[in-house]
């Protein structure tokens, strides 16, 4: 496929939106696929646009769906646009109804959503790499990174803030790398580094170089007040530094919402707090560093690669005709029970009733797989904290060839009940990289 990515983000920019259209655009050339990189869409000739930002690419969006309405198009929803702009942004609610598919970064993000919408909806972890070669962690103080631009929704100075009321005992000091995105932030930033002896602002960097930072710290603390999934957590996990971010929907969708890291956003007495238990409690570090390092495999380039090769698979199927109407079992009310309307109904009745006047309380599961249901079940198999799925995933990648090469020619392979088919797959294309099996 020839590919269009949209971001607003310009080039040489180090915003979150260009790091991710760049990774997408590495891995969709990975795939195979040709990818043209720009910030506004302006007619040119291409197979799918993925447009980043459902308000600030809406002009894209709605300039591509004219000029294409049968083509696929896929909006990816990075941050404000998810968490802000939805609620008062026609731009961006327009964007979601003329998208194709919707690409989220984390799987609450899939909660925000229009009610209505959420069936095109998935959820993508973004990737990340430690740094090349071998990184030496600071020694003669506990050193503490902030990546991010200095601009309001970040609340940049924060940790700063908090720096400024630990004891002076402390050996902590804070290194941030960021772009400052008005005069008065960077002179915010000058000063609290000329008064603040803990706090150093680097300003921007290449992101080779703040990667190599990160790497040589102890801790990466995120302060926003909102993200979509922010890129500086996967390269966290993936660096092995352990994290204390906003408790922030963001962010309990990467890092599951009983991670010990938190602290409320805006709240620099409890970062404080935060700060100097992990300086002096090794065995709280230890936990924070263990939780981090068990979700390391989220943010593994390989889930990334396979999650588009399959999101474009599904969109190359159903351009092509293979993919209609959505099978009975999905559609929303369909409840698997034999009869007319109102037997069904009936039937229904019966079993709410047996089930919430019995003990234990119950309902068939039956009730609960109706469209939207699979979607919401779909997105709980995706976070952190629910980690069988994960598991039972990680098992069949490292496993498929094995189990495919124990088959035997002729072998039938008999599929009973795939829901969302993501583990499925996995073994299938394994079968059918040998050709010994009949699907």
């Amino acid at each position: 496929m020839k590919v269009r990515i949209v971001t607003p983000a310009p080039p040489g920019s180090w915003k979150g939106n260009r790091v991710t259209a760049l990774r997408w655009a590495r891995i969709l050339r990975e795939l195979g696929h040709r990818v043209v990189l720009e910030q506004e869409y302006r007619g040119g000739r291409c197979d799918l646009l993925v447009a980043l930002h459902a308000r600030r690419s809406f002009p894209s969006v709605q300039r591509f769906r004219q000029r294409h309405p049968d083509l696929p198009l896929v909006v990816a929803l990075t941050g404000t646009d998810l968490y802000e702009d939805l609620g008062t942004s026609a731009d961006a609610k327009r964007s979601l109804e003329l998208a194709s598919r919707l690409v989220v970064l984390q799987p609450l993000g899939l909660l925000e959503l229009p009610e209505g919408l959420r069936h095109k909806a998935r959820a993508i972890y973004q990737s990340a790499e430690p740094p090349s070669g071998r990184v030496a962690v600071a020694r003669d103080a506990f050193q503490v990174c902030v990546i991010g631009h200095l601009r309001p929704v970040k609340d940049p100075f924060r940790t700063a803030l908090a720096a400024r009321l630990l004891p002076s005992a402390s050996k902590i000091r804070i290194v941030h790398l960021g772009a400052a995105l008005s005069p008065d932030m960077a002179e915010r930033a000058r000063a609290e580094a000329a008064s603040n002896p803990r706090y150093r602002w680097l300003g921007e960097r290449p992101r080779g170089q703040a990667l190599r930072v990160l790497a040589g710290s102890r801790l990466l603390v995120l302060t926003s007040r909102l993200e979509g999934g922010a890129n500086v957590i996967s390269e966290a996990l993936a660096a092995g530094v352990p994290i204390l971010s906003s408790r922030i929907p963001g962010s309990i969708g990467l890092l599951g919402s009983d991670y010990p890291g938190y602290f409320p956003a805006g709240d620099a007495e409890a970062l404080a707090a935060l700060l100097a238990r992990a300086e002096a409690d090794e065995a709280f570090y230890r936990t924070l560093a263990n939780w981090c390092g068990r979700l390391k495999p989220l943010v593994d380039p390989a889930r990334e690669r396979a999650s588009w090769d399959s999101l474009l698979a599904e969109l190359n199927a159903q351009r092509e005709g293979c993919v209609g109407k959505e099978p009975p079992a999905m559609r929303p009310g369909f409840t698997l029970i034999e009869g007319s309307r109102d037997e069904q109904l009936a039937a229904f009745a019966r079993d709410v009733k047996a089930g919430l006047t019995g003990s234990p309380k119950r309902l068939p599961c039956r009730y609960f797989y109706d469209h939207e249901g699979s979607r919401l079940f779909d997105a709980i198999c995706a976070l952190p904290d629910y980690y069988i799925p994960q598991a039972e995933t990680e098992i069949l990648r490292a496993r498929a060839a094995e189990v495919a090469g124990l088959c035997p020619d002729g072998t039938l392979l008999v599929e009973l009940g795939s829901g969302s088919a993501v583990k499925t797959r996995i073994l299938i294309e394994a079968l059918l990289r040998r050709r010994t099996c009949t699907i």
